[in-house]
């Protein structure tokens, strides 16, 4: 007896442990609540749109460290495998023929582009060989001795060098780099602003989940009261007290917010799946979000936030930036037309063993060139014509951007202030819903009003919880938009 309540006593233990253990490892599993703020962060490490600007931005600094090293020597060495080779050749007061065995060739050669647009070019070259079997005809005193057929090495190398200088010629490279490094200055900004993009894309989804949330809330709880009514009508109705029609109308109020239940159910779960995607997570992440939400008023200076934001518009910025390349376009485009001239000096020196037993001979040159384009049919004109429209063209957009900026603003500090406004006369219009409602129902259980005085009464509460809500969700979206299009300075 005593070993039988010990086994039973055991297995409650265990069974207890085994408990107390699976509600620990379902603590551990609980659904992620996230905040407004924890859905930025995720959504900045792992939104798609972000890693992309992140990758190109990465292209960009190593596209202007390519650019930047024209400026280095390339350096190139190439080298030749054993070659038979079979020669003959012409040379008063006779010719020979030999067949040679170039056993190894060596070059190496280095280019080089100077911050003037000058090109270097410098080259060193040999190779070692044996010659075999040579044969002169006729012979003569002097020829004979320059063929060693018995093997010995022979060969010979050569250097060279060059450098040309433009002197109209405008420098492209270093014009290139200069465009790459504004570009990529402008890339850094629209990375920034890609960030603030994504930072309000994620509030719109945050406060459109939440709204959604709160709506369905607020719908549940008119369903609960409209399913009171209804079985509160019915009743009424089998005593007598109210007419059939008016049971029949509070059957259909409660069919409807039945209908409209079940929608707000299915909006949560769309917006929460937009949300997900917003933030680069999969689709059954498991997560709820922080639904507390209050009003705040936020004091922003808006002129002084319209005069730090004007120079600062990435979308100006661009604009400004396609001006200044369209104008180096333009400048290279007419350069074509005009006057090329470059300076080449050269040095080259050469060193032999055959067929002379040894001898070099080096020469030294410098030029001036000089290149001008007499007819090309008006193309280049035409081409100059075309980037002058391009430039004036991109000049009136900046200047329409400008007005556009200026008058976006107002209306966005207009539609700012209105909402605030708003947000107080629905703050008061839910508070004396909800007082009507609650004197109504009262009404209505002691048969002093109709059944549609009663969901009038119902359907003003809903309509004002629902108005002042997203009233505050409107205005914190709106907050975010200013933040993401302009550089806001609080008071």
């Amino acid at each position: 007896m005593t070993h039988l309540i010990y086994y039973k006593l055991s297995y409650k233990i265990i069974f207890i442990l085994l408990v107390l253990l699976f509600s620990i490892e379902l603590e551990g599993a609980k659904t992620n609540i996230l905040s407004l703020q924890d859905c930025i962060d995720i959504a900045v490490k792992n939104n798609y749109t972000v890693k992309k600007e992140q990758l190109s931005l990465q292209n960009s600094y190593l596209g202007l460290d390519n650019e930047e090293n024209a400026y280095y020597p390339k350096l190139t060495l190439s080298a030749g495998a054993p070659e038979f080779k079979r020669e003959y050749r012409y040379s008063s007061p006779g010719h020979y023929n030999f067949d040679r065995l170039n056993l190894i060739s060596l070059k190496a050669s280095m280019k080089n582009e100077l911050p003037t647009g000058a090109d270097v070019t410098v080259s060193l070259s040999g190779d070692y060989n044996k010659t075999i079997n040579g044969r002169l005809e006729p012979e003569s005193e002097g020829w004979g001795s320059a063929f060693d057929t018995d093997g010995n090495f022979k060969g010979g190398y050569n250097f060279s060098a060059s450098i040309s200088q433009p002197l109209f010629q405008r420098n492209s490279t270093a014009i290139s780099i200069t465009k790459t490094k504004k570009r990529l200055k402008n890339q850094e900004l629209n990375y920034k602003q890609t960030i603030k993009d994504i930072k309000h894309t994620i509030t719109d989804s945050y406060f459109n989940l939440l709204s959604a949330i709160r709506n369905y809330k607020i719908k549940k709880n008119t369903y609960n009261k409209s399913k009171m009514n209804y079985e509160l009508g019915k009743k009424k109705f089998k005593t007598g007290l109210i007419p059939e029609v008016d049971a029949l109308q509070l059957e259909v109020s409660y069919n409807q917010r039945q209908a409209s239940l079940l929608k707000a159910e299915k909006q949560i779960i769309k917006n929460k799946e937009s949300l997900l995607i917003n933030m680069g997570l999969e689709l059954d992440y498991p997560f709820n979000i922080n639904e507390n939400i209050s009003f705040k008023e936020y004091k922003i200076d808006f002129k002084r936030t319209f005069e730090n934001s004007i120079d600062k518009d990435m979308s100006l910025i661009n604009l400004k930036y396609s001006l200044y390349a369209g104008e180096e376009d333009y400048k290279d485009i007419d350069d074509e037309s005009g006057l090329d001239a470059s300076v080449t000096a050269a040095y080259n020196h050469n060193i032999y063993k055959e067929p002379r037993p040894y001898y070099y001979e080096y020469d030294f040159s410098v030029g001036l060139q000089f290149e001008y384009p007499l007819i090309d049919f008006g193309l280049n004109s035409k081409r100059l014509e075309r980037k002058k429209n391009d430039i004036e063209t991109t000049r009136i957009r900046i200047k329409e951007h400008k007005i556009k900026f200026t008058r976006d603003f107002k209306n966005l500090v207009s539609d700012i202030e209105e909402q605030r406004k708003t947000i107080s006369i629905y703050s008061n219009a839910a508070r004396v819903a909800k007082k009507r409602h609650n004197i109504s129902l009262n009404q209505f259980e002691n048969g002093i009003i109709t059944t549609l005085e009663l969901l009038s009464s119902e359907a003003d509460l809903t309509d004002s919880e629902t108005s002042y809500l997203n009233a505050i969700i409107s205005y914190k979206i709106l907050i975010s938009k200013i933040n993401k299009d302009y550089n806001v300075i609080y008071k």
